[in-house]
């Protein structure tokens, strides 16, 4: 039909062309979506190497291993490493292997017996989904403190070591470690006057 043809073209004879979108709007809750979804990647990326980087330096770096007949491993590593513990694997130093074996052990084995590392992987995980939210950092840290405490209870009420050494040995470890592993569970890990109070109260 001409008349038709003619209006879709125009006087001059050329289609017309309806303009482009100027460009892509995005609203406030689609930008608060990106960033939460660019901190969850950051985040889990952060756990998943920590983890990796844990697994490989108490297997890379160990001087020798010893496997017990319980199922756990311990890792004896060179130099000033710090003690700890994960699921059912043990770091400790040559050292400190020679010189305090059966209190770190004993401390570390704890450790492993009430499953602490699967909480500190829990919270990691949770830490994860909820990193814009800061009391989430803040449970982990009470977690920490809260499995300190408990191992604590348990050797002294068990009468797994000396209640005067394992404290001794608590003030000097408690000097010269830092927190090398987030996930880990450390023999330092909490505030050593609140613990020492703890266990002063819990005779």
């Amino acid at each position: 039909d001409k008349r038709a043809y003619a209006a879709e073209t125009g006087a001059e004879g050329s289609l017309s062309v309806s303009a482009a979108p100027s460009g892509i709007v995005i609203s406030l809750p689609m930008l608060l979506a990106m960033v939460y979804l660019v901190g969850l990647f950051m985040n889990v990326f952060a756990m998943l190497y920590g983890l990796l980087r844990l697994w490989r330096r108490m297997r890379r770096d160990a001087l020798y291993i010893e496997k017990r007949t319980d199922g756990i491993t311990i890792f004896i590593h060179p130099g000033d490493t710090p003690p700890y513990s994960w699921f059912s694997d043990i770091v400790i130093s040559e050292k400190d292997y020679h010189a305090s074996k059966a209190t770190l052990l004993a401390h570390e084995c704890a450790h492993i017996r009430f499953r602490h590392s699967a909480d500190n992987l829990l919270v990691a995980m949770c830490r994860c989904v909820q990193w814009f939210n800061p009391f989430s950092y803040l449970l982990a840290d009470s977690l920490h403190d809260i499995h300190e405490y408990q191992v604590d209870q348990s050797l002294l009420t068990e009468k797994t070591v000396d209640a005067t050494s394992y404290k001794l040995l608590l003030i000097t470890k408690a000097t010269g470690y830092g927190k090398r592993f987030g996930m880990a569970n450390g023999f330092n890990r909490s505030n050593l006057r609140r613990r020492l109070w703890m266990m002063a109260v819990g005779k």
